[in-house]
């Protein structure tokens, strides 16, 4: 037999307080609290209890990764599909079942709790899940020691503390059962192989038009507006219209000479405006009515061809690749 081994993680210490009370079957429990009463109690608190043992289990230390490579549970604790028939919630270290299970519990010693003889005793117990169904035994822990305090009623014993620790070993699995540990991890793997070139593929296809969708198809048509005069200045500007984009470039001469060159790719554009005194745009990530800049304006000479231009180049690119542009759509009606 082979068991699945990963890596070490700190064992499991779990208390729980209960007062729990287990209705009487015949004498048995008024009398002395023996080993199979005490066993008998434990198990059944273990199947009853929301969080005990048969419900929540333990994981062996490399379990949580194990689950993962073979497709139970994502990395983040997320239950797969495949998990979720089984399973109804993972973390590090516990492993929740949607089905009840019964732990395999044997009682290995029974003393007066704390020395007294008040009608408390303390067990000391080692518990399993040998017999756990598959895939749940794939990833319990193998074994805990604990210690459990019976309290001694009018009508009976009842379990009021118990806790145990677990260890870092995983229960050893049959030749078959290992076989079918390795048939899952090799279908996850397969899986996740797919689904990575499946991104692959669809990132390379995303680049391709996001390339495809910056380079011009036709010719520039070249705009330029009649110069003004400012003061000792005369400022004058051109543009340059593509199926793609917009550059322009604004000079001005006198005192003050200089030029500045500008230029917006039409997927780098959010929405944009008809306004009076011109054409408005709002790059990405900005919401409408704010952080709108002119781009051209009113005063230009060429401005009604160029801005009608405009308007029809970037509605026909964003109707093209309306996969590729991080701007939306939006459009605002002259004020």
């Amino acid at each position: 037999m082979i068991p699945i081994r990963m890596v070490a993680m700190p064992r499991l210490l779990a208390w729980v307080a209960v007062s729990l009370f287990l209705s009487a079957c015949g004498e048995s429990r008024t009398g002395e609290l023996t080993r199979d009463l005490a066993r008998e109690l434990l198990v059944e608190h273990e199947k009853t209890d929301p969080d005990g043992f048969g419900r929540k289990i333990p994981l062996w230390s490399g379990a949580y990764d194990a689950g993962v490579s073979q497709g139970f549970w994502t990395e983040d604790g997320l239950l797969t599909e495949k998990g979720s028939q089984t399973f109804a919630a993972i973390d590090r270290s516990v492993l929740t079942l949607k089905q009840t299970a019964a732990p395999d519990v044997e009682i290995t010693g029974i003393t007066d709790f704390q020395g007294t003889a008040s009608g408390m005793k303390q067990a000391n117990f080692s518990i399993g899940y040998a017999s756990l169904p598959m895939p749940a035994k794939r990833f319990a822990a193998a074994k805990g020691e604990g210690e459990a305090v019976f309290r001694k009623y009018d009508d009976g014993w009842r379990l009021d503390v118990r806790g145990a620790n677990f260890g870092q070993e995983g229960i050893v699995l049959s030749p078959a059962e290992t076989d079918a540990v390795l048939k899952d991890a090799d279908a996850q793997s397969a899986l996740v192989a797919s689904a990575q070139q499946a991104a692959d593929a669809e990132n390379a296809r995303k680049a391709a038009r996001l390339a495809e969708s910056q380079q011009p198809k036709t010719p520039e048509t070249h705009y330029a507006c009649a110069p003004i005069k400012a003061g000792y200045d005369t400022r004058s500007t051109e543009y340059w219209l593509t199926d793609v984009g917009l550059r322009s470039a604004e000079t001005t001469k006198g005192f003050n000479g200089s030029t500045y060159r500008n230029s917006h790719w039409f997927g780098s554009i959010q929405s944009y405006e008809l306004r009076s005194d011109g054409l408005y745009i709002s790059p990405p990530n900005q919401s409408l009515r704010q952080g709108f800049a002119r781009l051209i304006s009113t005063d230009c000479s060429d401005y009604k061809t160029l801005s009608g231009d405009f308007v029809r180049n970037i509605r026909a690119w964003r109707e093209t690749y309306q996969d590729v542009a991080p701007g939306s759509s939006m459009e605002v009606a002259a004020d």
